[in-house]
């Protein structure tokens, strides 16, 4: 967890604090602070070009990269005024593989030919912030809309080596080794509600979509959330989550094109307690 969530969720608790009374959908909980674990399980196309090689597209099918991964989930909820909520979420994706190459490809400053030995490691956080409005409001339940940021920082570094003689033994040696960074901010609209099912049981989702196109960035989202939690003490549950993202960005920059297309999702188990 880096300085920016610990910054977000330090600054929700402090106001939480000051006092702010309001008539509270879950559980009657000013501040909920959820952590847990999450089956992280991921799909990702990425390209990293120069403007004068054609653009190729890497998987993690390709790389040789595995799809799951077990990692930390948090998520904090603020109801700060009777229909004014704010919420941020935290996961990551951490992953790394090696594969020969069955085609050709380019990276960055990097191409390769078929039979070159690739070793990836990529990193994802993504950090989901909503601040939502009720429309709809009843001692049970209530349904709101609002505005919300999808972050994803993703670091992706790339080792491409190529078979060699070196005095009569065969072995790889290093062709290129480059790294590319990206912090992808994309705005959202969201939808969201909640429903408590007697005093201890509270349903909840979220969707979030928006498509835009703004100087150099061209991007699209959809993220979808759902989580049932119970509660068997008065401040302290359980609950079982499901999370889905899909992102879609592409850059065009002077020196080079990057595309990043990912889809992220999976079941979380989690502990809340509430304020």
């Amino acid at each position: 967890m880096n300085r920016l969530l610990c910054t977000l969720i330090s600054l929700a608790a402090l106001v939480a604090a000051s006092g702010a009374q309001a008539e509270k959908p879950r559980f009657g909980d000013t501040l909920t602070v959820s952590v847990g674990g999450m089956n992280h399980r991921g799909k990702a196309t990425l390209a990293v070009t120069r403007p004068d090689a054609p653009v190729d597209e890497l998987t993690f099918r390709s790389l040789g990269l595995d799809d799951k991964t077990d990692v930390f989930w948090g998520d904090l909820s603020w109801q700060f005024a009777e229909r004014w909520n704010f919420r941020v979420n935290y996961s990551s994706f951490d992953t790394s593989g090696q594969r020969i190459a069955a085609t050709g490809g380019n990276f960055k400053g990097i191409d390769w030919g078929v039979g070159a030995r690739l070793s990836t490691d990529f990193e994802l956080e993504l950090y989901i912030a909503d601040l939502t409005w009720d429309l709809l409001k009843s001692e049970n339940g209530h349904l709101g809309f609002g505005v919300g940021l999808h972050a994803a920082d993703i670091d992706v570094g790339l080792l491409v080596e190529v078979g060699a003689s070196i005095d009569g033994d065969s072995g790889f040696v290093t062709l290129g080794d480059e790294a590319s960074s990206l912090l992808a901010p994309l705005p959202n609209l969201s939808l969201s509600g909640g429903f408590m099912i007697g005093d201890r049981v509270y349903l909840n989702g979220s969707l979030a979509y928006m498509s835009l196109s703004y100087d150099k960035y061209d991007g699209r989202l959809f993220s979808a959330r759902g989580a049932v939690e119970w509660r068997p003490w008065e401040h302290v549950g359980l609950g079982l989550a499901y999370q889905y993202v899909d992102m879609d960005l592409e850059i065009d920059e002077e020196d080079k094109a990057q595309l990043y297309d990912f889809e992220f999702y999976g079941p979380v188990l989690f502990l809340s307690v509430g304020f």
